[in-house]
C-alpha cells in the first residue's frame, strides 16, 4: 500500500505541465551592464506599516580577509 502511495505521488509530480515564463527572456550581449538602481527619496516605496524610509548602514568597509563589503537595513 505504501509503495502505491509513493508511486502515485511521484507520477503526479512528474506529470505537471510546465508553465510559460511570466515575462519574455531577454538575451543581452556578453559584457552588457544593466543598471537596476533606484533613487532613495521622498517618492521611494516602502513597507506600508513603516514610519518611512531610512537607510541604516550596518557595515561598509574592508573585511578582515580584504574584501569590500556593504550591508544596509
Amino acid at each position: 500500500m505504501r509503495s502505491l502511495l509513493v508511486l502515485t505521488v511521484v507520477l503526479a509530480a512528474c506529470s505537471q505541465v510546465p508553465r510559460e515564463p511570466a515575462a519574455p527572456v531577454v538575451s543581452l550581449p556578453a559584457g552588457t551592464v544593466v543598471d537596476l538602481s533606484h533613487p532613495y527619496d521622498e517618492s521611494t516605496v516602502y513597507w506600508p506599516t513603516a514610519d518611512g524610509f531610512e537607510l541604516e548602514v550596518d557595515f561598509a568597509g574592508t573585511t578582515d580577509k580584504g574584501y569590500y563589503y556593504t550591508a544596509n537595513t
